[in-house]
Order: structure tokens, then C-alpha cells, then sequence
């Protein structure tokens, strides 16, 4: 029956021979899975691991994890601990089935497996950081700009050691830091290597709650923060006070509106008599 032919289908989709039902292979789950993923997936490698991982652009719903045994589905879940939009498959032959029949046995050889797809995760992330400059549209933007952000938080505690203790950013944390993923007061997006550079330099972190044209006349950045999204996140990574400069740039944008008053102000024309003598004193 269709029903039964649908179980087999998903139940063989990743199987490591070649399984067919009245002709029809049954198999190649990987390769439907790798279709339309423009790039974005990596293989999950280990000791008795297997699988891969795919982001497909502008997804945002919860990770999915298949869990295979020796080619043969045995559970899928949501992992909620993994980036959204990622569809996950690992086939370990130490993966059991509880007593219910329907789930694994969440033992160690569980936890190896999610985190070997954790670790193949990043590694897609780190393909998502070197593509950031290609022409995407707005959405799908936004959309990695999101997901980077929160690949960002996720990975405070290795910005923080670079901050404050000089420490070597290795893997994907050593691509995030260069892309530009926070926006500035006056329109532009920066990274968080500059924004941890500035710091540094400075003793502090200038930040506003509203865009602004005007800049420091040294040249720092601004950050436009939203209300305590990011608060918290810069003060325990770069340790130095969070600096409102809100009212100072306006008082900067106030003082430039002056001068450019004072400069386009009417003045009566002078003819000047040919006569008339200049001197320094």
C-alpha cells in the first residue's frame, strides 16, 4: 500500500546499501537533502558517525535532527540547542531505541552524535561568514544577519577572553568577529573586531538608541543599540562602561546645523574700491 511504501521510503531514505521496493530505490536521502542548499552543509564525521547537516537560506524554523542506526530511521526530534532552519541527519550503530520504540536512549553515544552535528553546525556558519559579502536580497540579509548574531551570543564567553585577555579566536568564533554584523549610529555596520578595537582604545563603548549623521570628530563608532538587546552582551565581552552618547551627538548635530547656517547666511554686496588698502599689523 501508499502507506506502507511512504514508512519503507522514510524509514530506508538514508540507507547505507541499496535498498529498492519493486524496482524503485528507496535510498539517496542525502543527495534530495543537499538539493537547493546553494553550498550551506558540511558532513558530520567521528568515531562510528556518519551524516550531514544543511542550512537552506531564509528557513527560520527549529533545527531538525534525524537520528539513524546502521541506515534506518530511528527518531526525529527538534533541537532547540541547535541554529534554527538547520536540517541535521547522523547515523551512529550505537544509537538504541527506548522502551517506547518511538525514541532513542538519550546515553552517551546520543549526546556524541548532537555533538558532532553541532560541530559541523559551526562549520556551516563558517561558510555562511565567508559568503557575507555575495548579493543577496534584503531578506535572506536579514536573515543570516540573525542568525550570525545569535552564533555571536552564543560564543561570548571566547570574545570575552580575546577582549580582555588578548586570548587567539580559533574556528567559527575567529570568522564572526570579522563580519559585519552590528549597526552604527550613523548608518553603517560594523564588526565586532572593531567595535572590541575601539574599546580598547578608548576605556569605553559609545552606543544611542536613535540613528544619528553626526560622528565624533575622531572617528569612532556609535552603536545603535534597540532597548537592552544588546546591552548586556558588550558589557560582559569587552568589560569597559557602555557609554550613552545620545545627548553629546546631539549637541555635535545641533552645533554642525549652526555652522551651516552661519555659512549659507545672506550678506549685502561690497564693491570694493580700487583705492581702498589692506594692511597687517
Amino acid at each position: 500500500s501508499l502507506a506502507e511504501e511512504r514508512i519503507l521510503r522514510d524509514a530506508c531514505r538514508y540507507a547505507r546499501c541499496d535498498v529498492r521496493l519493486e524496482g524503485k530505490a528507496l535510498g539517496g536521502g542525502k543527495d534530495r537533502d543537499l538539493s537547493g542548499a546553494g553550498g550551506l552543509h558540511a558532513d558530520v564525521t567521528g568515531p562510528d558517525l556518519r551524516g550531514h547537516v544543511v542550512l537552506r537560506p531564509g528557513v527560520v524554523r527549529a533545527a531538525t535532527v534525524r537520528l539513524v542506526s546502521n541506515g534506518v530511521l530511528v527518531a526525529e526530534h527538534e533541537e532547540i540547542e541547535l541554529p534554527p532552519g538547520f536540517a541535521c541527519v547522523v547515523d551512529s550503530s550505537r544509537l538504541q531505541k527506548d522502551v517506547s520504540l518511538q525514541d532513542v536512549v538519550r546515553d552517551e553515544a546520543h549526546r556524541e552524535a548532537l555533538d558532532a552535528v553541532d560541530i559541523a553546525c559551526d562549520r556551516v556558519l563558517g561558510l555562511l561568514c565567508d559568503r557575507w559579502g555575495d548579493e543577496w536580497e534584503g531578506g535572506v540579509r536579514a536573515w543570516a544577519r540573525g542568525l550570525l548574531l545569535a552564533a555571536v551570543r552564543s560564543h561570548a564567553g571566547a570574545f570575552r577572553e580575546h577582549a580582555q585577555k588578548g586570548a587567539a579566536l580559533q574556528g567559527l568564533p575567529g570568522k564572526l568577529v570579522g563580519v559585519p554584523l552590528f549597526a552604527a549610529a550613523h548608518g553603517e555596520v560594523i564588526p565586532l573586531s572593531r567595535v572590541i578595537e575601539e574599546s580598547l582604545r578608548y576605556g569605553e563603548c559609545e552606543f544611542t538608541r536613535e540613528p544619528c549623521a553626526t560622528r565624533f570628530e575622531d572617528g569612532r563608532a556609535v552603536l545603535l543599540l534597540g532597548d537592552g538587546d544588546l546591552d548586556s552582551f558588550f558589557h560582559r565581552v569587552l568589560g569597559v562602561k557602555l557609554n550613552d552618547a545620545t545627548r553629546w551627538l546631539r549637541h555635535l548635530e545641533q552645533v554642525a546645523e549652526a555652522r551651516a547656517r552661519f555659512r549659507k547666511r545672506a550678506a549685502s554686496p561690497q564693491l570694493i574700491v580700487a583705492t581702498q588698502g589692506f594692511r597687517c599689523k
